[in-house]
């Protein structure tokens, strides 16, 4: 008797002609149950390009299982979300993969294969959940460096511009009637300029992906340069100016934060020489130089690097200026570092005009 039940079902599997056998029907039927599952896989691929927020793709992703009539819906939760899909079903089968959990819900229950394809579908949907999480946290954290650096540049704008207004109220505190009529010349030269460099921090603020944009000619820079710094005891030299393009924002805060740590370096150090040479050939370069003591090897090591903690005034304040530099095409560096001598200088690294308009 075994051995005929064994011979019958040889031949149902393998019929030798006419009916296909039990073997097709099978292979039929897991490409039946495969195919619904193949056409939801490349949609989801699709949705991953096109939606960002994890929490929405998980959610748009379940509503388009209408196909999977083997699942009637369920429900899913993460961190920072949770929601349902379909419809309530008496069986359900539980997976969590990289942070999602999904409930998958039956009206009756799940074959091993079925079982096996409701798994990879909740390792798909996990590894792409996940896939956009941190997609997403690289955004935010691109978003709060972002502030921050804006912050820390704008402040820095604000306390040179605090400085300079020290400047001058001390040069009103100290003087006498008969220098009346060179202090109104002073204060009609830099009040103006004042509040124009006020009025384009508050700009910035405004509108902070428009910093680094604007260019100013060379010799309009340069000589608005030497106007906020003609009573400071600066000696400036540049030859052969012209209207080369310049960033200037990266130059306004380099300059005034080079000449704002020299001139408190000239407070501990009295009688030091402070001086600042413009060259657009053959790179456009700043350089500010002073006659005081070098910076400690430490901090020198570490200037561009990262913030420094320093007597020195140099701390956060070139950090970034470095990297503001390196953004618009610029370097940003100690070149002399020894008694006497200390120069920082900001340098273009290429000799054409440095386009930072461009995207």
């Amino acid at each position: 008797g075994m051995a005929v039940l064994l011979l019958a079902l040889s031949w149902l599997w393998n019929p030798r002609a006419g009916f296909g056998g039990l073997g097709q029907i099978t292979s039929r039927y897991l490409l039946s149950v495969g195919l619904p599952f193949e056409g939801w896989a490349q949609r989801l691929a699709t949705l991953a390009e096109r939606e960002r927020d994890p929490e929405s793709f998980v959610r748009e992703a379940l509503a388009d299982l209408h196909e999977l009539t083997w699942i009637r819906g369920g429900r899913w939760q993460a961190a920072r979300g949770e929601g349902t899909f379909g419809e309530p079903a008496e069986h359900a089968l539980v997976h969590s993969f990289h942070g999602l959990t999904l409930t998958w819900q039956a009206p009756r229950p799940l074959t091993p294969a079925l079982a096996l394809h409701v798994r990879l579908l909740s390792q798909l949907l996990g590894y792409f959940y996940a896939s956009k999480v941190r997609e997403q946290t690289l955004r935010e954290q691109a978003y709060s460096q972002a502030i921050h650096d804006t912050g820390a540049r704008l402040t820095h704008d604000v306390k040179n511009i605090l400085q300079s207004m020290k400047t001058l109220i001390a040069a009103a505190d100290t003087s006498t009637p008969e220098d009346g009529e060179r202090l109104q010349a002073l204060m009609k030269r830099q009040l103006p300029q004042l509040a124009a460099r006020l009025s384009q921090t508050v700009d910035k603020l405004k509108q902070p992906a428009e910093m680094d944009v604007a260019q100013i000619s060379a010799h309009a820079w340069w000589a608005a340069l030497q106007t906020r710094y003609e009573h400071d005891d600066v000696q400036f030299f540049a030859e052969a100016l012209d209207d080369t393009p310049l960033p200037q924002d990266l130059f306004d805060s380099v300059a005034d934060n080079l000449l704002t740590n020299a001139l408190r370096k000239r407070q501990r150090e009295p009688g030091i020489a402070v001086e600042v040479r413009l060259a657009l050939q053959p790179l456009v370069s700043l350089a500010v130089t002073d006659s005081g003591a070098p910076a400690p090897e430490h901090v020198a090591r570490n200037l561009f690097l990262s913030p420094v903690a320093s007597d020195f005034g140099l701390g956060v304040g070139l950090y970034q200026a470095a990297r503001q530099a390196a953004r618009v095409g610029y370097r940003l560096e100690l070149p002399d570092n020894q008694a006497g001598r200390v120069t920082f200088r900001v340098q273009a690294t290429d000799s054409r005009p440095q386009d930072i308009s461009a995207p």
